[in-house]
């Protein structure tokens, strides 16, 4: 093992998601929920997407390489933040307690709650929490509309500026309300969350690779050899995501 110990591991494993700032990261729940939500059915709402996994819920806290005792304490203060809103701290506490969130509750009050936070820590997973799950919520509706089809695109913009990050819900998202839009609208939607998603598959890229060049013998060592493997599948996954989106951008705007 050279450059890391095994503690600053531990600290790197809760900071292996990072997202565009390159700041952030997942909380590591979510890492072992990978593992768990692949056994879980689709819903019926789910259509034309056979061949693509599930979309699920990605938590980004924030997190400061250099200063991990207070990335700690931040996140474990957002943690609690969100607890005390009826919000999900990782996406497997999503999953087990699906109905508890109750996406007619987070939408009516998604203004009014934001507007009254301030711009800290709070603010910005407040957004990119309630956003992602009001995704979840409004691709797998079986009601196509024109309100559903606008809060599928304002929240996957939403979630987007706040680091929420998912190619999941873009693939998803953009097959729910592709009907809706103008071709020109539609494939700028496309373009851009297809090089939003390019650039977010790069840093996943370089963090396994990080982990690999860090320790002698990665695949010796049972913790990394876990941990690399949950890393590789969930980048597996979005690269389903995003060699989706590639192909419906072909098909509809070439």
């Amino acid at each position: 093992m050279r450059f890391i110990s095994r503690l600053k591991l531990l600290l790197f494993a809760r900071s292996l998601e990072t997202t565009i700032k390159q700041t952030t990261a997942r909380d590591m729940n979510y890492l072992i929920s990978l593992l768990l939500v692949i056994s879980l059915p689709l819903s019926n709402a789910y259509c034309q997407t056979d061949s693509l996994p599930m979309p699920v819920l990605k938590l980004s806290y924030t997190f400061d390489k250099l200063n991990p005792i207070q990335s700690t304490q931040n996140e474990n203060l957002q943690k609690s933040f969100l607890d005390s809103i009826c919000l999900p701290t990782s996406n497997i506490n999503y999953q087990i307690n699906k109905e508890k969130f109750n996406y007619q509750r987070i939408d009516s009050s998604y203004e009014s709650v934001a507007s009254s936070l301030k711009e800290n820590l709070h603010k910005d997973i407040y957004k990119q929490i309630a956003s992602q799950i009001l995704v979840l919520h409004f691709i797998d509706s079986s009601y196509v509309g024109k309100e559903t089809n606008e809060k599928i695109y304002k929240y996957m913009e939403e979630m987007t500026k706040n680091n929420g990050i998912n190619p999941g819900l873009y693939a998803y998202g953009l097959l729910k309300i592709g009907s809706f839009y103008s071709g020109i609208g539609i494939c700028s939607m496309y373009k851009k969350y297809i090089t939003i998603s390019d650039d977010y598959l790069e840093k996943r890229k370089t963090q396994i690779d990080e982990v690999k060049h860090n320790f002698t013998n990665p695949r010796d060592d049972k913790v990394i050899k876990i941990l690399l493997g949950v890393m590789e599948r969930d980048l597996n996954r979005d690269i389903q995501f995003v060699d989706h989106l590639k192909s419906r951008f072909e098909i509809l705007c070439k």
